[in-house]
């Protein structure tokens, strides 16, 4: 869980979240509060995830690591300091 959002990653690969999304940090391509679970980023299968305090990162099932989210500090680890509210493959 983050600060004010969750995401659960289910068996099939699957990342939901839902809460928060101020900061895109539900992966879903938009800003818009998740008041329900979205798949995010969809279409990418994922074997790990850890949520942060406003982004998240996961593992791929082809082990590359996909974050969004967040990005003011930098953490998303893009070179940048843009926050990505959707899949950035």
């Amino acid at each position: 869980a983050g600060q004010y959002h969750t995401c659960a990653l289910l068996e099939n690969g699957d990342a939901l979240c839902w809460g928060d999304n101020s900061f895109g940090q539900l992966g879903s391509g938009n800003t818009f509060p998740g008041t329900s679970a979205v798949n995010a980023p969809a279409g990418t299968r994922f074997v790990e995830l850890q949520s942060g305090t406003r982004s998240n990162c996961a593992r791929t099932d082809d082990n590359r690591l996909i974050c969004w989210g967040d990005n003011f500090y930098g953490q998303l680890g893009l070179g940048s300091v843009s926050s990505v509210i959707t899949n950035p493959t």
